[in-house]
Parts: structure tokens; sequence; C-alpha cells
């Protein structure tokens, strides 16, 4: 087989990563492209693969580094939203403390009491401990 253009490369990964439901990491990916043309230079498949995702970001994502997976259809009828605040996924470190604490009292009965503490609360950054065991 001849030498493989940019674009047949990226067709070619296109077609092996819709092939691979879970996904394929990055290393597997150039090796396969590879033994299909081996005449085609290595630097020049990775020069064609690497932003893959961000090529074609509905045929394809990246979930993490090295792994390409495929974008699957949308379901045709949107969830229906959740009941409550929405979540934005964003936590402060403040927001564990009392948890932490009551886990600690409650749950594994390593303390006799507690307390949330930590943050400025005595007024510098790292002037109070998180978490203090007595």
């Amino acid at each position: 087989m001849a030498k493989l253009s940019v674009h047949q490369i990226r067709e070619t990964a296109k077609k092996i990563i819709a092939s691979h439901k879970g996904g394929i990491r990055y290393s597997d990916l150039h090796e396969q492209i590879s033994k299909l043309s081996p005449e085609t230079p290595s630097n020049t498949i990775n020069g064609s693969i690497w932003n893959l995702h961000v090529r074609f970001p509905q045929q394809i994502s990246k979930p993490s580094r090295g792994l390409f997976v495929p974008v699957v259809a949308a379901p045709a009828e949107p969830e229906p939203p959740k009941e409550g605040a929405p979540d934005t996924g964003k936590f402060t470190e403040e927001d564990f403390y009392q948890p932490f604490a009551d886990w600690l009292k409650s749950d594994l009965d390593e303390v006799t009491d507690s307390a949330a503490l930590g943050g400025a609360s005595m007024g510098k950054k790292w002037g109070t401990p998180d978490v203090v065991r007595a």
C-alpha cells in the first residue's frame, strides 16, 4: 500500500476509533495505522492524529490523556431536570470541614468532640489546621 496522505490517515483513524466503542489509546491507534500502511512515516501519522478530538468534536472525544473515544449520539428525549438546586460541581474546602469532623466523631469513634476549623478564622491563611485530633 502506498503512503497515506494526512486526510487518509485521519479518515482511517476515525474508522478505527468508531470501531472501538470503549475507546482506543493513542499508541494503539498509531500502531494500527502503521500496520495498515508501513510506508507512511511515523511522524506523519503523529501529526495527523494527535488532535482528532479538536478537528472532529462531533465524532471523537478525548476524556483523558491519550484516549480517543467515539461520541455516541444523544438520546432522542432530553432527561427531565433534577429536583432541587442545580449542581454546579464546584465545592470549596470549607464545604468539607463539618462533614469530616462529624465523620471522625460519629462513624469512626476516633474523637470525643469535633469542631470545624480552617480557612482564615484565626487571621492568617495558614493559621488554623483543618482537622485537630485531641
